[in-house]
Parts: structure tokens; C-alpha cells; sequence
């Protein structure tokens, strides 16, 4: 073999490589949009099990479940509290593209249950700065029954960052709570949001 022939050789082997990496890649995006657009027709159902079943699938996938956004919104409403927990869950793993959601999860910080009240802190944290609006009612849940949606709250408002300046001294109080996450939480967001 000669030197031109096995170059040839090895220029076509890494393009055959390349070309399977790519429709590889193409292929793997094509199967997460299928499940993505599978899990949008779950939170549809009637069934409140398999609408929760649908945003805890679209929190799972995370941002590649952007286009979501519109039927996880709704959801914050659902009559299940698992359903409202997930949305707000997958709400707040996508990320920026659900901004448009952060009126609807304000108000679930004052949800009946503790778990969509602390996953609705939890998206609003994920959301940031564009959650600035959710500060005072953050700031309020640092004294809830919950020691999850404190901590949660705490640690919201440090992502939040020093738009949540108005939360300093709710925070500050949130360094003598009992639990000691929530203390920590605490000191981690003030830290956050009174940068120097």
C-alpha cells in the first residue's frame, strides 16, 4: 500500500467516523424532541397521575423542554399538588425561556401545600434576577412552617441575588432558625446579594 492510498484510506475512515457522529447526534436530538413532545400530550390528560407524570419528565429533561413552557404554565394551576409541584419544578429547570411564568409562581408561594411552595422558591431561584418581584413574598416564607420551603426561600433569594436587597434583614433573621440548612442558606444569600 502506498502512502498516497493509505492516507485516502484513513481521510475516508475519519469522514465515514465524523458522519455517523453527526447523524448520531442528530438522531439522539430527534429521540429527546419525540419524548419531549410525548411528555407536552401527558400533561393533557385527564388523569392527574399522568399529567404529573409529564412535568416530572419534562423537569427531568431540563431546558431541552423549552417549548413546554406554555402547557407547564397552566399547570400551576392544576387541582393536584403534585402536578402544580412538578410544573413549577420543570418550570424552573428550564429556565430562562419560562420567565414568563415567575406572576403565576409568585403566587404559589402561598400554595396549601408545603411541597408546591417550596418548589415554586425553588423555580424562582433558578429563574434569578428576572424573579426580583417574588423578593417580598420570599423574604415572608423564611418564617414557614416548612423547614423545606424555608430553606428554599433562602436559598432563592441569594440567586435572586442584590435585586433581593429588600430580604437582607428577613435574612439576617434566618440565621438563629433552628434548622441549620436554613441558617446556612441563609448566610450563603446574604453573602449573594451584598456583594462588594
Amino acid at each position: 500500500m502506498t502512502k498516497l492510498t493509505l492516507v485516502r484510506v484513513l481521510t475516508c475512515s475519519v469522514s465515514v467516523v465524523l458522519l455517523l457522529s453527526i447523524v448520531g447526534f442528530f438522531l439522539a436530538g430527534d429521540k429527546q424532541s419525540k419524548a419531549v413532545r410525548d411528555h407536552i400530550a401527558e400533561l393533557k390528560s385527564p388523569k392527574p397521575g399522568v399529567r404529573h407524570r409529564g412535568a416530572k419528565a419534562l423537569a427531568e429533561i431540563g431546558p431541552a423542554s423549552k417549548v413546554a413552557v406554555p402547557d407547564l404554565i397552566p399547570l400551576l394551576k392544576d387541582d393536584d399538588p403534585r402536578v402544580r409541584a412538578h410544573a413549577a419544578r420543570a418550570l424552573g429547570k428550564i429556565g430562562a425561556p419560562a420567565k414568563e411564568a415567575i406572576p403565576d409562581l409568585i403566587k404559589l408561594l402561598g400554595d396549601a401545600s408545603p411541597m408546591v411552595r417550596k418548589d415554586a422558591a425553588e423555580a424562582l431561584g433558578r429563574l434569578g434576577p428576572d424573579s426580583k418581584d417574588a423578593t417580598g413574598l420570599l423574604a415572608r416564607a423564611l418564617g414557614d412552617t416548612d423547614v423545606e420551603v424555608r430553606r428554599a426561600a433562602a436559598a432563592a433569594l441569594g440567586k435572586i441575588g442584590p435585586a433581593a436587597k429588600e430580604a437582607v434583614r428577613a435574612l439576617q433573621s434566618a440565621r438563629q432558625d433552628r434548622d441549620q440548612r436554613v441558617r446556612d442558606a441563609a448566610v450563603y444569600s446574604l453573602a449573594k446579594i451584598d456583594k462588594r
